[in-house]
């Protein structure tokens, strides 16, 4: 099934103060005070009874640049409620700091999953199946990310994108593992 992203927004470390939340793509970036990420939260209407066998993260990202174009993308759960009216590299909600600037520290943000590489314009996809098992396993309502990169500079299709399929979708494999009513049979091979 695919989810929708219900809020997104970006953080910039060349603009650590200003907020992007109405930007129709959002910038993945590195380099020093060139760093930008993504924050995004899917509503996760799932609970510890459902089984998440995957989940991914689909984004549509292009560039411009002339040289290198490879992207190593990494995911993170997030740890703080941010605010996308309020974000920013220095903030994650109105008069509210990040423990680190960039949501680098352990308050703001889980350890980052294994990379994802994309080499040209085209599609994003992260795995983030471990981090929506445990979204479903403590009954979250959302499943909040931020995404980090390094290498070549991407912009990605966010929510306010024109084109509807490439705004940032969550798609997932799942089972629902509610108990047999009375009366049920089991079969054996």
């Amino acid at each position: 099934s695919y989810h929708a992203v219900n809020a997104d927004t970006y953080i910039s470390a060349s603009s650590p103060g200003s907020t992007y939340n109405t930007s129709v793509s959002g910038t993945l970036a590195d380099g020093p005070s060139q760093a930008s990420r993504l924050l995004l939260r899917f509503p996760m209407n799932f609970t510890a009874s459902d089984t998440i066998h995957e989940a991914s993260v689909v984004l549509q990202c292009t560039t411009d640049v002339l040289g290198p174009t490879e992207l190593t993308a990494y995911v993170a759960n997030m740890n703080r409620a941010w605010n996308g009216s309020h974000a920013s590299w220095i903030a994650y909600a109105s008069n509210q700091l990040w423990s680190s600037a960039g949501a680098e520290a352990a308050a703001d943000r889980g350890e980052w999953e294994p990379p994802t590489t994309l080499t040209g314009n085209g599609t994003l996809t992260l795995n983030v199946t471990s981090l929506a098992q445990n979204a479903a396993r403590s009954n979250a309502g959302n499943l909040s990310l931020i995404v980090s990169s390094f290498g070549a500079s991407y912009d990605c299709a966010m929510s306010e994108a024109l084109n509807a399929s490439s705004r940032p979708q969550l798609m997932l494999d799942t089972t629902n593992n509610t108990a047999a009513s009375s009366g049920a049979t089991v079969a054996t091979d």
